[in-house]
């Protein structure tokens, strides 16, 4: 099979560290107690969770033409 892409290594590393920061954020609502500024941060993080799944459909979908191209050749 091919070599993932220099896009796609970086959505798999984006991913890897949106996870870590939902996991840090979750870790860190249940200690303290949110304030606006983390609210603000939750919504950051958010964003990217959503931008997470993104990028997981978009590597799916990569791997899968490159299949289909590999098949063709």
């Amino acid at each position: 099979m091919a070599k993932p892409s220099k896009k796609m290594q970086n959505l798999q590393n984006f991913c890897k560290f949106c996870k870590n920061i939902g996991q840090k954020q979750k870790q860190f609502k249940k200690k303290a107690k949110p304030c606006k500024n983390l609210k603000k941060k939750w919504k950051i993080s958010q964003s990217r969770q959503n931008f997470c799944r993104v990028a997981k459909k978009l590597q799916k979908l990569a791997k899968i033409t490159i299949r289909k191209f590999n098949s063709k050749i």
